[in-house]
């Protein structure tokens, strides 16, 4: 039944191309076994080539016999494998990072790694529904900007130039549980997973089967509405760039935005150019932004509103002027 579906939604989103070669991170868990399982089944009928990559992020002692797990399991389906290690506490301390930014760091550019070396483009995760429906919930908590949820195709972390292919976002955890039960595939267990003091696992653990109890399809429910969101955001993306970018000069790193324009833009696109134009500066919130468009609007000569990172946002007569100073 996975299998069927998997294929038709693999044309439908045209997620991948015959011959395509790709790196699937497997860490042992439920959902990248059954992965790397289900797609080692399919890669004849796909035509694809696939590599499965294991990290062991130095963490747990046990985490050395786990990606030895995985290298048999490579070996049973006559997939190439490659097992990489790091260390995440010296990354974590190194770039100042949290545990789990530095763990994240880590295993993508470990798995970017893997794609240079046999010369792949696109990388492969387990990422299902219930973790969308996870991300959904902690990007609302958190009051995250324009992207909500994952999407089946993005630029991959650490490493944009490659493509991150997530094939199971409609997939529930239950159903890769079963599916493993099914194929005799035995998953590790993970203790940092049950951590609940990790906002993500709180969310697992506690806040999804709260809601579960208002609507028992709601991991589906918040999947849809990831979905619904991310055609909004292209659409408003398409008309962005052929209406209103056109408009935006650029010298050097200073962005001319022509002020008079600016003010009969909807609020939906003043709020697009600068995501769109500020994209990959951190820590950017929704009062920075709203602040830069109150400026827009209404600020006299000379009045700033500041970014991170040392952007702002200043008024020069009949021009808003976005310059790193």
């Amino acid at each position: 039944f996975l299998h069927q579906n998997l294929i038709a939604l693999i044309r439908h989103l045209h997620l991948f191309s015959p011959h395509e070669k790709l790196v699937i991170g497997v860490s042992g868990g439920t959902d990248s076994l059954a992965l790397a399982h289900i797609l080692a089944d399919l890669c004849h009928n796909l035509q694809l080539e696939i590599h499965i990559a294991t990290f062991n992020h130095g963490l747990r002692p046990e985490a050395t016999a786990e990606t030895q797990l995985v290298g048999q399991l490579a070996e049973t389906l006559n997939i190439p494998y490659t097992i990489g290690q790091g260390d995440v506490l010296a990354l974590q301390s190194a770039q100042k990072l949290s545990l789990e930014e530095a763990a994240r760091q880590a295993r993508y550019q470990f798995l970017a790694d893997v794609a240079q070396k046999i010369s792949a483009t696109t990388i492969v995760t387990a990422h299902h529904q219930d973790d969308q429906a996870e991300t959904v919930l902690f990007q609302l908590i958190r009051g995250t900007g324009s992207t909500l949820g994952m999407r089946w195709i993005s630029p991959c972390p650490y490493a944009p130039h490659l493509r991150l292919v997530r094939p199971l976002l409609t997939t529930s955890r239950k159903q890769l549980e079963l599916y493993c039960a099914e194929n005799g595939l035995t998953p590790v267990f993970d203790p940092s997973n049950e951590d609940v003091t990790l906002t993500r696992n709180a969310i697992r653990h506690h806040i999804m089967p709260l809601l579960a109890t208002i609507n028992p399809q709601v991991s589906s429910a918040l999947a849809r509405f990831a979905d619904i969101h991310a055609e909004s955001q292209d659409a408003l993306h398409t008309t962005f760039i052929t209406t209103i970018l056109p408009h935006i000069t650029q010298e050097g790193s200073k962005f001319y935005i022509p002020r008079e324009q600016f003010r009969g833009w909807h609020v939906g696109y003043q709020r697009k150019l600068f995501t769109h134009l500020l994209e990959g500066i951190p820590n950017i919130t929704y009062d920075h932004i709203a602040h830069a468009i109150h400026i827009g609007m209404g600020g006299v000569n000379g009045a700033i509103a500041q970014f991170t990172q040392g952007w702002q946002l200043r008024v020069m007569y009949d021009d808003l002027i976005l310059e790193h100073h």
